[in-house]
């Protein structure tokens, strides 16, 4: 590790952590396969050289979250043009990134960068504060974060923070952020299909309102900082007098410092509309409680486009129902990438996909976008 920087860095993020982002990811410490963060805690992974800046969702990326620079300096290096909806661990990485020389003493890489979001250029003198990015999910990234990887002038992994088990050189923060391994509740809601890991990072239809006419399925997810080894989690599902009506356990097989739990249940029928809660608790302590709504009835359709338009089932295997369109009207297909499959027509409200691969799919009607889920 290197020795004193002569600069001190401020928050690349606004906002609070642990409200606005979270830090999920430090520098490991520890040489062999074991884990050591500057706390000599496991909120790290094994190699990883820098630190991580976690936002909820690939639909708070979409709103335009701004990187800025840690301190006064001069952009020396980027890149840009990468694809920056990753998914998956690759071979890509930090995709899109910024690197600033601050001061010949510190030499930062924004990494994960959104695509054609770089507001510098190589050469630019940037100040700290200023806007240089957002956001995104490029190269080797699951989720969208920020990747901040510092280095001394002799190309030395700096840890900005200090601690118990980084005790070379002191912070390099103006504000040090606390180390929190709490449990913290990220974000939770209710989606009308049996959610992946790739629907819950996109939050596709998340909503509080589901009909026993059209949806097929309701589905509880919590997203959590702070899971441990042996945590038992369970859902309890209570119908609208109060009665239990399902519940789902869970023992998580290691500690978590980033995480999604989820359940389901198949749409209850009409007796049973009203004003259901789902309470999620762990080792028997609820943590959290939301309540939904079951509507029942007949919808009424007016013409044209209805106020609200219904894939059913969804999930599907290979073939879905439209409800809320007039026949013979022009429906198109796209991927979980914005790119275009298929047109169709809805002459008989019936669409079959079963020449399509499965995974998630939108059906655009009248400029709308309506998540199908084909399994």
């Amino acid at each position: 590790m290197s020795s004193r920087a002569q600069i001190m860095l401020q928050q690349p993020l606004a906002g609070v952590a642990g409200v606005d982002y979270w830090i999920v990811n430090y520098v490991d410490h520890d040489t062999s396969s074991g884990l050591s963060n500057y706390a000599c805690g496991n909120k790290t992974y094994d190699g990883h050289e820098g630190t991580d800046f976690l936002i909820r969702s690939f639909k708070t990326m979409d709103s335009g979250v701004y990187v800025y620079a840690a301190a006064d300096g001069i952009v020396f290096k980027l890149q840009d043009g990468v694809f920056d909806r990753s998914k998956k661990v690759n071979n890509g990485g930090l995709g899109n990134y910024i690197a600033i020389n601050h001061s010949n003493a510190l030499f930062a890489y924004y990494g994960h960068l959104m695509k054609d979001s770089l507001f510098v250029k190589v050469g630019d003198t940037v100040q700290v504060g200023q806007v240089i990015g957002k956001v995104a999910s490029s190269g080797r990234s699951t989720d969208p974060h920020l990747h901040l990887e510092i280095y001394d002038a002799n190309s030395n992994i700096v840890d900005p923070f200090a601690g118990s088990c980084q005790t070379i050189m002191p912070s390099v923060w103006i504000t040090q952020p606390q180390y929190d391994t709490s449990l913290l509740v990220i974000d939770q809601g209710f989606t009308s299909y049996s959610n992946d890991l790739d629907t819950l990072r996109e939050r596709y239809d998340v909503r509080d309102t589901f009909y026993t006419y059209s949806d097929t399925a309701i589905n509880f997810w919590v997203q959590l900082q702070g899971i441990r080894l042996n945590d038992l989690q369970r859902v309890d599902w209570y119908t609208p007098t109060g009665s239990l009506w399902f519940s789902y356990s869970y023992t998580a097989p290691q500690d978590y410092w980033y995480y999604y739990f989820w359940t389901y249940i198949h749409i209850p029928n009409d007796s049973l509309a009203g004003k259901w809660s789902a309470k999620y608790y762990i080792n028997n302590q609820l943590v959290t409680l939301q309540d939904f709504y079951v509507m029942s009835g007949t919808k009424v359709k007016t013409t044209g486009f209805d106020s609200e338009i219904f894939l059913y089932p969804n999930p599907c295997l290979g073939t879905f129902s439209i409800r809320g369109v007039k026949p013979n009207t022009k429906v198109f297909l796209y991927n979980s990438s914005g790119t275009f499959i298929k047109e169709y027509t809805t002459s008989s409200q019936r669409i079959s996909i079963a020449d399509i691969a499965n995974g998630l799919y939108f059906i655009v009607c009248d400029g709308k976008y309506y998540p199908l889920l084909k399994q």
